[in-house]
């Protein structure tokens, strides 16, 4: 579960390279966080795919602007406002989204109607994003809550 889409995107950085990203985008530093990021996307191909499909589905044309668009893509300081029934999934080797995401909303959803949570493990091949190598692990997860929630009864 995706809490904060720019700390996902910096998530790969190494810390010391995480601190200066985030110093030079609050400085507005475009030309630098570009050609770091280009240089980046270079070396990197999971990297190279997540900037380059985030622009695409962002519907923007640089790392720099694509960063600032994910700024608007958190859940901080909403939390309280989700109030129906959640699930929340996670895969504890997941390469994209930071497992620390599911245990701060976890913590900071108090006011769903209902609220559940499940981490895919290794053991049972759903540790991965979206439990890839193991899609119906997930798939049958969320028809059970649905049908323990709704009454779907879905088969």
């Amino acid at each position: 579960m995706l809490y904060d889409g720019y700390d996902c995107m910096t998530n790969p950085f190494p810390f010391i390279m995480k601190i200066v990203f985030n110093i030079l985008f609050s400085l507005k530093a475009k030309n630098l966080i570009n050609g770091l990021i280009y240089r980046i996307m270079k070396k990197n191909l999971l990297v190279h795919w997540a900037i380059e499909h985030g622009q695409y589905i962002t519907g923007t044309d640089t790392p720099f602007e694509f960063y600032a668009h994910l700024k608007k893509h958190t859940l901080k300081g909403i939390e309280k406002n989700i109030t129906c029934n959640v699930l929340l999934l996670a895969g504890e080797k997941d390469h994209y989204i930071p497992l620390r995401h599911y245990y701060i909303l976890m913590k900071k959803i108090k006011n769903a109607n209902t609220l559940t949570g499940r981490i895919f493990t290794q053991e049972e091949g759903g540790q991965e994003h979206c439990q890839i190598g193991n899609h119906t692990l997930a798939i049958d997860y969320i028809i059970n809550w649905l049908n323990e929630k709704y009454k779907f009864y879905c088969t």
